[in-house]
């Protein structure tokens, strides 16, 4: 029951990122892909540590009030969003890069949750968001969602989602 709740939270979560951009586009206030392609020339050739730290030194974390996923052009112009903010935009920079992404949504026992980019690339996998980087032995969401949850709460985790780098769900696992 609980992962058919996930999905059908993530379609609509989907949906109003994309009326979040045409809101915010209208408005002047969300990024251009220009601006976009300018920033990945700028960091496409920074090491796993150096990306993550340009993140988290040029944008700030601000939890949601109601919690959803931004569209990545819009934090782009914002500068300032969650960790899925953080990781969905991470997620769309390294796929250009070069890297196989997807992001993972953990929530632990003790009721908090955190989303994250795993990126894989020559055999390497790293963590990105706003937390320091992460680097990780697997590339399998149970394995990575179970080490975050241990890293950032420790912590089980409750569930674990797997995306896409456009918010497609992939997999679920629920202890």
């Amino acid at each position: 029951m609980l992962k058919y709740l996930i999905r059908i939270s993530t379609f609509f979560s989907r949906i109003v990122a994309e009326i979040d951009y045409i809101y915010h586009r209208l408005r002047g206030q969300a990024a251009s892909v220009e601006a976009f392609e300018a920033l990945l020339q700028k960091v496409q050739n920074y090491s796993p540590d150096q990306f993550n730290e340009y993140l988290r030194k040029h944008f700030t974390y601000k939890a949601d009030k109601i919690d959803y996923s931004m569209h990545y052009l819009v934090f782009l112009h914002k500068k300032q969003g969650d960790c899925d903010d953080y990781a969905h935009l991470a997620a769309r920079l390294l796929e250009r890069m070069g890297y196989e992404t997807y992001l993972c949504c953990v929530f632990a026992d003790t009721e908090r949750g955190h989303c994250v980019c795993i990126a894989q690339k020559d055999g390497l996998i790293f963590g990105f968001g706003n937390w320091p980087l992460m680097v990780f032995e697997s590339f399998d969401f149970e394995s990575v969602g179970k080490r975050i949850c241990e890293i950032g709460y420790n912590a089980r985790p409750k569930f674990i989602v797997k995306f896409d780098s456009r918010w497609k769900w992939e997999d679920f696992y629920q202890a």
